[in-house]
């Protein structure tokens, strides 16, 4: 079994309905291809934002670099696929094969926010797209896409969003 196939079941682990099924069919969870509800990658970005990742990190050798950012997009995909469960740094850092501190500083390296901050605006861009598109309630809505305590997504999204879930809903 070669790496990427680990690293595939590992990500399929309890993921949700529509990313578990492409990935199922071979698709890469940071690919241009996969449809993400609520996101949307294009090739042509896509292939910019690797190029633009790759030279924010600092590693002095081009392989250690590309090696890195692969690794990182391991852990991306695994953020990504399981966004609404609990989810422990040391689990992503083991899913990228890092150490938790290399992780952590690649990670912000990266993607100019730590892993707990890329997961909230995930958690929270899912949560938008839940609210324009399904009648479940904001409590609902909190729960499915990871948060324990609904007061707290609702003070998130609000800070985030400039308006609470419901007014976001009713703005159409």
């Amino acid at each position: 079994m070669n790496q990427f196939s680990k690293t595939k079941e590992r990500i399929c682990i309890g993921n949700n309905e529509v990313i578990g099924q492409q990935l199922e069919q071979g698709a890469d969870p940071v690919a241009p291809g996969i449809c993400i509800p609520g996101l949307q990658f294009s090739g042509t970005a896509y292939h910019r934002e690797v190029i633009c990742r790759q030279t924010g990190l600092q590693c002095l050798n081009p392989a250690t670099r590309s090696d890195i950012l692969r690794r990182l997009a391991i852990a991306r995909g695994y953020i990504i696929s399981n966004y609404n469960k609990s989810i422990r740094l040391e689990d992503i850092a083991g899913a990228a094969c890092l150490s938790v501190n290399h992780f952590l500083r690649m990670f912000k390296l990266a993607y100019q926010r730590s892993p707990h901050q890329f997961l909230t605006m995930f958690r929270l861009q899912q949560a938008r797209y839940y609210l324009k598109n399904t009648a479940h309630t904001v409590h609902e809505i909190a729960d499915m896409v990871g948060f324990e305590c609904p007061s707290s997504f609702i003070r998130l999204f609000r800070n985030s969003f400039k308006m609470t879930p419901g007014q976001y809903r009713r703005s159409g």
